[in-house]
Parts: C-alpha cells; structure tokens; sequence
C-alpha cells in the first residue's frame, strides 16, 4: 500500500511539472 501510494505521489509530481512547462510554453508562444 504505502509503495503504490508513493508510486501515485510520484506520478502525480511528475504530471504537475509537465503541466507547468506546458504552461509556460503557451505564454512564451
């Protein structure tokens, strides 16, 4: 439990920062 449980932290972490540098691609154009 505790192992998936980071396991979903993890990609969760992951998927913020991808949408972070998404974002800011889109306002750099």
């Amino acid at each position: 439990m505790r192992a998936s449980g980071g396991a979903v932290l993890g990609a969760a972490g992951g998927l913020t920062s991808l949408l972070d540098e998404i974002n800011r691609r889109g306002l750099q154009g």
